[in-house]
């Protein structure tokens, strides 16, 4: 039986690695290292938070080669915001570590392309984490479709709510590129339908959203 703890580091202190921070503590196997992050307001934070004050140290991305270098590290963890993550996926996959991050793991195909082709060149492993895939519900729904108990498939639909809200910064940094909220929840429900359905190719497809909050409505 492998009982070896493996020692990890973590790219990114926001909203969403609050949740991955909480996995990585309450892990016995799983020995956090280090936090990477520029935000000193949310890195205090954080040490409040979990408790964090002189036992897990913090260092800004300047650092990160060298953070990068160390062989006693095994794996990281990358959930810093969306424009960093390939960055900091393929830099830590050249150094041999084993890689999980947030989706997605780049703004752009050839990005995420570039991060699995980095994998599979360094024989690391490297996981974008599809949550709903693991919900027991979820999966509820997958074994009752590959099981036919419920019957052939004709309309899937999906509803996607973020909460808590995210920062209205976020939420305002909508653009082109790709990164902004639509792009962050609809990867989610593209990837459940592709999962679900084995891959198959819709026959058509209708997306509509609407935006509640008077702040965030444009004239």
């Amino acid at each position: 039986m492998d009982r070896k703890r493996y020692n990890v580091g973590l790219f990114g202190c926001g909203r969403i690695a609050g949740v991955h921070l909480k996995n990585i503590l309450s892990n016995r196997r799983l020995d956090l290292k280090w936090i990477v992050d520029n935000n000193k307001r949310r890195i205090q934070e954080v040490k409040g938070e979990f408790y964090l004050d002189g036992n897990t140290p913090f260092f800004p991305s300047s650092e990160k080669d060298r953070l990068l270098s160390d062989k006693s590290l095994d794996a990281v963890v990358v959930v810093s915001p969306t424009s960093r993550h390939t960055e900091y996926i393929v830099q830590s996959l050249k150094h041999g570590k084993d890689v999980f991050t947030e989706k997605p793991a780049g703004e752009s195909v050839s990005d995420i392309r570039l991060c699995y082709e980095m994998a599979e060149s360094t024989g690391r492993t490297f996981l974008t984490g599809f949550t709903r895939r693991f919900d027991d519900l979820y999966r509820d729904v997958k074994s009752a479709i590959d099981n036919g108990t419920l019957g052939k498939l004709q309309v899937i639909k999906t509803t996607t709510r973020d909460s808590p809200k995210p920062s209205y910064e976020f939420l305002k940094s909508a653009d082109s590129t790709g990164c902004n909220i639509l792009a962050d929840l609809g990867v989610h429900d593209i990837d459940m339908v592709v999962w679900l359905t084995r891959a198959q190719r819709p026959e058509s497809i209708y997306i509509t959203c609407h935006v509640h909050d008077e702040q965030l409505q444009v004239t």
